[in-house]
């Protein structure tokens, strides 16, 4: 994993951290390349990337014993992956539910 961890809650990468709890400079999941890499494949879109990152440790063992150890929690793997899935989801939904008002992004972060 590429050495580099940025948490700054007034940019997209930062966004996506905030979304996928992964804000821990010590112990994180994510590099800021894998992050903007998440984003360059939704357009920048913050809810899709979380959703992808969310996949992603859904479906890597390792990540989510990681995801596991950092909240400081005792839970089975399958358990977790699928809460993960259905928080994805849920961003998804979001997503599309802003994206058929055609707001502009702008307007869109500002919504609850």
């Amino acid at each position: 994993m590429a050495d580099d961890f940025t948490y700054n809650l007034s940019s997209n990468l930062g966004l996506v951290r905030l979304e996928i709890q992964d804000n821990n400079p010590d112990e994180w999941i994510f590099s800021d390349a894998e992050i903007n890499a998440f984003l360059a494949m939704y357009s920048d879109d913050v809810d899709w990337a979380a959703a992808r990152a969310l996949d992603v440790i859904a479906s890597n063992k390792a990540l989510i014993s990681k995801r596991i150890r950092l909240l400081d929690l005792t839970l089975e793997g399958a358990t977790i992956a699928n809460e993960l899935r259905i928080h994805a989801d849920r961003l998804r939904n979001n997503s599309a539910a802003f994206d058929s008002f055609n707001l502009p992004r702008s307007i869109k972060e500002d919504l609850p």
